[in-house]
């Protein structure tokens, strides 16, 4: 399950206690759990980074959202806590020009060689699915996978894991998983009291 934190949700002093006492109430695993935020929040003070080294100290993973529209420096990258990196959708989408691919390839590989695992973000095409695979993405997410659906469709779908994923070609890794992409934590909890939860996309 994936939720997007704002800056200004993470500056509020009783977060990590609000994250702790969900955890608790829905008897969800806190490793089952990944906060979303993107480039800039990380980079916007110390206390955002003391923020989520907390979260994740209570088991809680947290992953950079829509990697590379900010502006962080790769320096800066390593040092954060983050377990995961979910690339923006733009390194998939112009795949057929020159330089595109080596820098969507490039960005994976730095990833995994900082120990994050790679989301990519708007697979919408078979080449782009294709790609990812062939450079081991470990999620992907888009359209051509699954569109928003409702509770039960998503449900459904879990209990079936990736057995809709469309297969990979021969000698291609087949261990890449599919994604659900993350609402905002305030919508989240409109749905929780809803009694439900919906699948988003991000556009």
């Amino acid at each position: 399950m994936a939720l997007n934190l704002s800056v200004r949700q993470l500056h509020e002093p009783g977060i990590v206690d609000a994250v702790q006492q969900v955890l608790t109430e829905t008897s969800l695993d806190p490793a089952a759990l990944v906060l979303e935020v993107t480039e800039g929040t990380l980079t916007e003070d110390l206390d955002v980074g003391r923020t989520l080294q907390r979260l994740r100290d209570s088991g809680v993973a947290v992953a950079i959202d829509d990697f590379g529209t900010g502006y962080s420096s790769l320096a800066r990258l390593r040092d954060l806590p983050v377990d995961q990196l979910k690339l923006d959708k733009s390194f998939l989408a112009d795949l057929d020009d020159d330089g595109a691919a080596p820098v969507a390839a490039a960005a994976v590989a730095l990833a995994h060689g900082l120990g994050l695992s790679v989301v990519a973000e708007g697979v919408e095409t078979e080449q782009q699915l294709a790609f990812v695979r062939r450079h081991d993405c470990d999620f992907a997410q888009g359209f051509l996978l699954h569109r928003p659906g409702s509770a039960a469709a998503v449900d459904h779908l879990l209990s079936v894991e990736n057995a809709w994923l469309p297969g990979p070609r021969d000698g291609v890794r087949d261990s890449l998983q599919v994604a659900p992409s993350a609402p905002p934590a305030s919508m989240a909890s409109h749905r929780e009291a809803d009694g439900g939860r919906a699948a988003q996309q991000h556009h």
